[in-house]
């Protein structure tokens, strides 16, 4: 008997359920769409989430325990993780690194063609550890016109690839990615699911004696997007 429980690898998610049913439910009947859309405001648990989906769905093809670390630390050898960046010196230089190394943003970051070219040749590499390569795109509202071209069609040419993109403006993007891809909604939470999240990881977040002083103010401050506050701190 199959005893396999997708839903466990979301147990440290609050507030997404509609997003979390969907997706165990995909695992569950082996229905994986080809591309998902997640939509909704950046610090609400999207990135989490995709993580949590993909370390499922390889879990369903191979028994390794380390997946969890590989996928956060983005060195899993079938995950693609491409992400808006600045052009530095000649070189685009992703956005989480810029930041982390106060590197001068002038410009906005965008996704440029040539990471999207990227993704062909990582889905010609036959998958080590799971069925299926693993793309994921955050922002991909800020993909430059040649970019979402680009984009589309790889997307009605999958190539043996799962995908998931990552936006708070699915508005922007071409209605031809958006109907080629299954949409998953995320919502900003509620103050009592914020005030979760606080006690469970303000230690994690480094902020713990920030909330412990001031917990109310920052849950107003947070407009129901916890990962929103440590910027103010």
């Amino acid at each position: 008997m199959n005893t396999f429980r997708p839903e466990i690898f979301f147990e440290d998610i609050v507030g997404q359920d509609y997003a979390i049913n969907l997706l165990t439910n995909a695992i569950k009947k082996k229905k994986i769409a080809p591309a998902y859309l997640f939509i909704g405001p950046e610090g609400v648990g999207i990135k989490l989430t995709a993580l949590r989906f993909l370390e499922a769905f390889i879990n369903t093809n191979c028994t390794k325990r380390d997946i969890r670390k590989r996928l956060e630390n983005r060195n899993h050898q079938d995950l693609l993780w491409i992400e808006p960046g600045y052009l530095h010196q000649g070189k685009v230089i992703p956005k989480s690194i810029a930041h982390k190394e106060k590197i001068n943003q002038r410009a906005i970051a965008q996704i440029r063609l040539d990471q999207i070219k990227s993704i062909n040749n990582f889905l010609s590499k036959k998958p080590l550890e799971t069925s299926l390569g693993m793309v994921l795109i955050e922002g991909v509202e800020t993909m430059n016109e040649s970019a979402a071209n680009a984009l589309l069609k790889t997307l009605e040419e999958p190539n043996n690839g799962i995908f998931i993109l990552i936006t708070d403006r699915a508005e922007t993007l071409l209605n031809t990615i958006r109907s080629r891809c299954q949409q998953i909604n995320f919502n900003r939470l509620s103050n009592d699911y914020i005030r979760e999240i606080f006690h469970n990881h303000s230690r994690t977040l480094k902020i713990e004696e920030s909330i412990n002083n001031y917990k109310e103010e920052l849950i107003a401050l947070a407009n129901g997007s916890p990962g929103a506050v440590k910027k103010h701190i």
